[in-house]
Order: C-alpha cells, then structure tokens, then sequence
C-alpha cells in the first residue's frame, strides 16, 4: 500500500519517520520509561510533520482569533508574518492556532489518516487537537490545530519540531466490533495465564525489595516486551518490539532540503544533560558510562552460551549465509582462508612497502594517546607525511599514537594505489575486483 503526499510547486514539507524519543523520557532516572513497550510503539507510530521555522504564540484569553499572537523568529520591525503554508496562524478563535498542511495525501480506498500532535509528547499550556480525515477520495487540504490552555502564557516550538502526527486508519473497522463484558470464567485459559503472571509479579518486586540489582535493565520484568506469556512461551509470531515507519520516497521532488535525520542527535544530547548532571557526572563521561554498561550487557548475554561467548571460525561460507547468520546479527566471525592467496601475505614487509609507495603524502591519524575522546574526535587527529616516514614511525612501535585508519582512506587512495595490485577479492562478502582497494 502507498501513502502518496502531493505537493505543488514551491511546497516543501518536513516529514520524517516518527521517533520512539522523547525528551522527558531521555531526562528521567535511568531513561525508565522506554521500559514500557506500548509507549515506545506509540511514539513511533507514523510520521511526524516538523515546523519549518521558530516561534512563540501567545493567548489572552479572549474568544477571537486576533487574540491569540504568533511571533515568528526573524520577523520584521513592523511585526508583520510572512505568508507561507509553513507559518502558523490564528483563525478560528478560542484560543486556537492551526498549521496548514503543505500537501493533498492519498490513502489506499477505505483507509483514513489520524492527525495528531506527536503522542507523548507534553507541551506545557498547549495541547493538540486530534482529526481524522477521509483522505481516499477528499480533494481538500486539511489543517493540524493546537490551543491554549494558559492565558498570558508564551509557548514555544523550535524549528524541525514535530507539530504533527499521522498515521493510517482503516474505515468502517470501530464499528463492526461488538463491545460487551463477560466474566473472567468464560476464559480459563486466561484466567490462569493472569493469575500466574500477577504471582510473579508480586514475587518479582518482593526480590526487588529484598536485594535490588546494580544494573538498572535487571529492576523491571520483560515478559510483555519481549512478547512472551508468563509461561515463557510466544503466543504470536508478529509481535513488534521496535518500529519505524518507512522514509517518504521521490524526496528528490522537494528539491534542497535541511537534513531532518541530522537535528534529531543534538535533542538526544540536550536532553541527556540533566541525567548526566543528577549523576554528578559531565556528559562525557555519562555517555561513556552508558556506552560501557551497553557492552557489559552485550557480554553477559554472550557469556550465557558457549556458542555465543567464542569467536566463529568458518571456510568457504557463501555469502547469503555470511549475511544472515554473521554479518546482519553482528557476530563477530574469522573467515579462514579467504585471503590465502593474496600477494599481499607474503610481499607486504616495511622494506617493501616503503619502495612502493616511497615518500608519497598520506594523511593518518596522530596525537592520540593524550585523548582518551580521539575516536569521537577524530577529526581532531588529522595529520599528513610523508608514507616512508610513517612506516619508520610506526614499524615496531607501541601503542596506536599515529595510525592510519579507515577514516583516512578516501584521503590516501592514490598515494596508496601502487599497493593494490597485492590484493585479492572475497567474492560476495567484500564486493570489489581483485587489485581494486576499495571494500
């Protein structure tokens, strides 16, 4: 099925995938609500429609629409707003302030589109106002209204912040069910699955109480996350854990745009600040903290299977079982043999790579032992010599002070380039010709 967004000329939509983050999420004591899976399924289900400048709106209070104020980032002395299907405006009164839409949107027959504020998303003194619109056949535009709750109150919205949500509906589906109450005993099997999840519930929390574990991920139960029934079976095979609605195609059509995936880090940052400051922590060293308890878990997982825990050794895998089994769960694997007739085993020594390449300019990475950070900042690190003066440099020594990394490759590709003909290929897995460097 296709969602089709129409724009005539000059139209120039922010839309992007909806994202499960919230920032009041990211600030609370361990991120604990991203704990509860329904909430995260709801944040991103659908799309979200992003401001295309800043402003504040203020209400006085008054029914008309000349009560309430926008003030635009950037406007002129005179106050006046620019007209643009992007800006916000005032026009219906009570309080209200509407986004018109730049578009027409096509469902696929008998399906709507609900169009809301981003779900979980608080704004204080302003809430969003909810439709549904039969966009299978309507040839009207249609608007996304906000409205004041607080008198006297300024709200603000940055610029690229979602002030829409949608997402499909099927039509005609609410009132084909027939809603009626019915005792438990009509359905044992529930009952008992219920009863023994609440025992273990209440067994859960007690232990809890009793002897409360370090890591934050081990203070909550995971059944229904990771949809499994108290019983440890997995009643459905569709269970969702994580989704993210497709990206908008033939965005070409729109011409240049802003980067809409590129503002989403520095909210991400802005919110973990105060987490990091109730930790007594700097950012850095927070996001440090949470990256070192990421991998902790990922080897505590690993250490429960001798499978799991070692390091795979295959020969001759074909590439379509590399991908699935190795390469797409990020499996750590020692592909034997497949290099083994590679000339670069046996010819590359510091001898011979110094007389092929000579005193050709490469750029490496320098200077890293002094910054603990210098994989974050590796742009930092930039530097230039000569090829033969690096490899003295770094021929028995200790350490990673000066490396050439794969930062540096699209850098050094020439200078390099007498070296390529010592190369092979791994047919499927590293998809370039033999004697070409690139992977």
């Amino acid at each position: 099925m296709e969602l089709k967004w129409y724009v005539f000329d000059g139209w120039k939509p922010r839309v992007r995938p909806a994202s499960a983050q919230r920032d009041w999420m990211d600030a609370a004591p361990n991120a604990f609500p991203y704990r509860c899976l329904p909430l995260n399924i709801a944040n991103g289900h659908g799309w979200d429609i992003l401001t295309a400048c800043g402003f504040e709106v203020e209400w006085n209070g008054g029914p008309a629409p000349e009560d309430v104020t926008v003030y635009m980032d950037g406007q002129d002395a005179s106050g006046a707003v620019p007209a643009s299907q992007d800006v916000p405006a005032a026009l219906f009164g009570l309080g209200t302030f509407t986004f018109h839409i730049s578009g027409l949107l096509r469902t696929p027959p008998g399906w709507n589109l609900w169009v809301s504020g981003p779900p979980n998303g608080a704004k204080d003194g302003v809430a969003p106002l909810a439709g549904i619109i039969e966009t299978d056949w309507s040839p009207y535009s249609f608007t996304m209204n906000w409205k004041l709750t607080r008198p006297g109150h300024r709200v603000r919205f940055e610029e690229n912040e979602p002030f829409a949500h949608i997402f499909p509906v099927e039509r005609g589906k609410l009132d084909a069910f027939e809603p009626r109450y019915h005792a438990i005993e009509d359905a044992p099997e529930l009952k008992a699955a219920f009863e023994q999840w609440s025992a273990s519930r209440d067994a859960f929390q007690a232990r809890m109480a009793a002897h409360p574990p370090e890591k934050p991920a081990d203070q909550w139960q995971k059944l229904y996350y990771r949809g499994l029934a108290p019983d440890g079976t997995c009643p459905v095979k569709d269970h969702q854990a994580k989704l993210r609605a497709p990206e908008f195609g033939n965005a070409e059509l729109l011409g240049a745009m802003p980067d809409l995936e590129a503002v989403k880090p520095a909210v991400v940052v802005a919110a973990a600040a105060p987490v990091a400051a109730a930790a007594g922590m700097s950012l850095e060293a927070w996001k440090i903290a949470k990256y070192e308890w990421i991998l902790e878990t990922g080897e505590r997982h690993r250490a429960l299977s001798p499978r799991g825990s070692g390091i795979f050794r295959v020969s001759g895998v074909e590439p379509q079982d590399f991908l699935e089994n190795f390469y797409a769960p990020q499996r750590p694997t020692v592909l034997c043999g497949a290099v083994e007739d590679w000339p670069a085993l046996e010819r590359w020594t510091p001898e011979y790579l110094k007389a092929k390449v000579g005193s050709a300019e490469i750029e490496c990475q320098t200077g890293r032992t002094g910054n603990r950070l210098f994989e974050m900042e590796k742009g930092k690190h930039q530097g230039r010599m000569a090829f033969d003066a690096f490899i003295d440099l770094v021929a028995g020594a200790v350490g990673n002070d000066v490396y050439l990394t794969a930062y540096n490759a699209a850098a050094n590709g020439a200078a390099l380039a007498p070296l390529a003909a010592d190369l092979g290929a791994v047919p499927g897995i590293l998809d370039h010709a033999a004697g070409d460097a690139r992977g």
